[in-house]
C-alpha cells in the first residue's frame, strides 16, 4: 500500500485506484498509465490487447493480473494500464473499463474515429474479456490469432480421445494465410491450402465470423 501510494505520488498523470474491504483488507487495485495515454492519443495505432493471467508474488498470490496494451507507430508495444483483482470475470472487465474511461481514454476512441477506423480490441474471447469496452462506439472486436490456433488444437485433442484417426497437426502459418487475407482469391487460396492440410482446421475456422478475425 505504501508504495501504491509513493508511485501515485510521483506520478500525477497516472490514475491509480486501491480499494479495500470494510476490515482493511486489499480486494483490488488498478493503475492506468497517464503517459502512455498521451502517446497513443498523438501516435498509437488502433488496436489495443486485454488478457489476465495469474500472478504468482507472495502478496498477491492466486490473484489475476489484468493487463492492457496498446502500439505506436514505430510498432512497439505500449502499456497503458494494469489491474490486480481476485478472478477474471466479466465483472473484472467492466471495473477495468471504467478505470479506463475515467483516465480519458475516450479521447483515444475519438481518434480512432476522426480517422474513419474502429478501436480494434484484441482478446481470447474468455471470461469477460468480450466485455471489455463492449458498450463503448467505434470499438470492434475480435480474437487473437494465437489463441484461436489454440483453442483449435485443444479442440483437435478432444476430438482424437474418441476417435484416434483425426489429425490435430496443421501450422500456424496456414491459418495466418487464411485470417490475413485481404483478397477473396488470397481467402479461397488459403483456405483450400489449410484445408489439404487439416480439413478439420479448415472447417473449425470457417465457422468463425470473418468479422472476429485478429
Amino acid at each position: 500500500e505504501q508504495w501504491f501510494g509513493d508511485f501515485a505520488r510521483m506520478n500525477p498523470s497516472s490514475r491509480c485506484v486501491l480499494e479495500k474491504d470494510n476490515q482493511n483488507r486489499f480486494v483490488k487495485c488498478a493503475i492506468v498509465f497517464g503517459p502512455a495515454l498521451e502517446i497513443l492519443k498523438v501516435a498509437g495505432l488502433d488496436v489495443v490487447a486485454v488478457d489476465a493471467c495469474h500472478t504468482k508474488h507472495i502478496i498477491a498470490k492466486g490473484m489475476q493480473l489484468h493487463v492492457v496494451t496498446g502500439r505506436n507507430g514505430a510498432g512497439r508495444n505500449v502499456q497503458i494500464a494494469i489491474s490486480l483483482q481476485e478472478s477474471e470475470t466479466v465483472e473484472s472487465y467492466t471495473w477495468l473499463s471504467e478505470q479506463l474511461k475515467s483516465s480519458g481514454f475516450g479521447a483515444i476512441i475519438k481518434r480512432s474515429a476522426q480517422d474513419s477506423n474502429k478501436l480494434l480490441v484484441m482478446h481470447d474471447g474468455f471470461k469477460g474479456t468480450d466485455k471489455f469496452l463492449k458498450n463503448e462506439d467505434n470499438v470492434h472486436h475480435a480474437f487473437c490469432v494465437k489463441h484461436l490456433e489454440g483453442s483449435c488444437r485443444s479442440a483437435l485433442r478432444k476430438m482424437k480421445k474418441t476417435n484416434p484417426a483425426v489429425n490435430v497437426g496443421f501450422h500456424l502459418n496456414q491459418m495466418l494465410a487464411v485470417t490475413s487475407a485481404t483478397t477473396e482469391q488470397d481467402l479461397n487460396a488459403a483456405l483450400v491450402n489449410l484445408n489439404r492440410s487439416n480439413p478439420h482446421v479448415a472447417e473449425y475456422i470457417k465457422e468463425k465470423d470473418p468479422k472476429m478475425w485478429s
